[in-house]
């Protein structure tokens, strides 16, 4: 698969952040996790962490 330049993965890591709400295939987020270099891939971890504690947060004020 041909590496991605900077800014498609700039592009990619946004749309992959923007898919955290579930439109996006699970099959399709890994293989473009995989295409991504180390630091864009520390992006999307950083994202996911902070959707997963805004998630938790946000079930917890509807009690």
């Amino acid at each position: 698969m041909a590496r991605l330049s900077k800014n498609e993965q700039d592009t990619l890591v946004g749309e992959m952040i923007d898919s955290f709400d579930g439109e996006y295939d699970e099959e399709q987020f890994e293989a473009d996790y995989e295409r991504l270099d180390a630091r864009h891939q520390a992006q999307i971890d950083d994202a996911a962490k902070q959707f997963e504690t805004n998630a938790v947060g946000a079930e917890l004020d509807d009690d």
